[in-house]
């Protein structure tokens, strides 16, 4: 039933017979579905850089808006290798569900953490620990979503243009935030819970389709 299911995402058809049609990889649930993976594979960085000032009240002792971007990027590179050469032997729609669900996780606590961890010290180095994880999570999945989309160009632009409407909507989302919401906490709860919301249904859209 599982395998009929992922087959039947792909926009395969059931004749008469109970035979698979001809498997369609650019079918337009899977376009539709790489745009919203597209979406959701930056969206916790764009909602960390429209929460920096949240950031920066939280942890005045502190750089976050040097250390928490250096966290970030700095695992990538590295994570990508590892991702290569020893992770390719896990199925690619557990990779993708996984680092989506651990994006999830990582997005919330980003925002629950510094609200309530009463030590600033203690919530910077989770926070700096869970950006790490981010990055890494990141890296895997871009492999793993590039991988997947690769053979097909409209699944490739699909994807890249995702990518591009998160960054966009982010940015209007912060333009009304700072027009109409006067606290940089709930500014960044607004960011982060609703990124969070859109994690969880790619989440279930990867396992579903991928």
């Amino acid at each position: 039933m599982a395998n009929q299911q992922k087959l039947i995402a792909c926009n395969d058809t059931l004749d008469g017979s109970d035979n698979y049609r001809k498997f369609e990889i650019e079918s337009k649930t899977n376009r539709v579905t790489f745009l919203l993976l597209g979406v959701g594979m930056l969206l916790p960085w764009n909602a960390m850089l429209a929460a920096m000032d949240f950031f920066k009240e939280e942890f005045p002792s502190f750089e976050p808006s040097f250390s928490l971007l250096v966290a970030v990027s700095a695992p990538m590179f590295g994570v990508q290798a590892i991702a290569f050469f020893f992770l390719q032997y896990i199925p690619l729609h557990i990779k993708v569900t996984f680092m989506f669900m651990l994006s999830t996780a990582i997005t919330f606590g980003l925002v629950l953490i510094p609200l309530c961890v009463a030590d600033e010290a203690t919530a910077y180095w989770l926070v700096i620990v869970l950006s790490l994880l981010f990055g890494s999570a990141y890296a895997i999945l871009q492999a793993a979503l590039y991988g997947l989309a690769g053979p097909a160009i409209g699944l490739l632009n699909n994807l890249n243009l995702g990518i591009g409407i998160s960054g966009l909507s982010v940015n209007c989302l912060r333009i009304v935030v700072l027009a109409t919401v006067e606290s940089n906490t709930v500014g960044a709860q607004i960011f982060f819970y609703t990124t969070g919301v859109y994690m969880l249904v790619c989440s279930y859209l990867a396992w579903l389709f991928v």
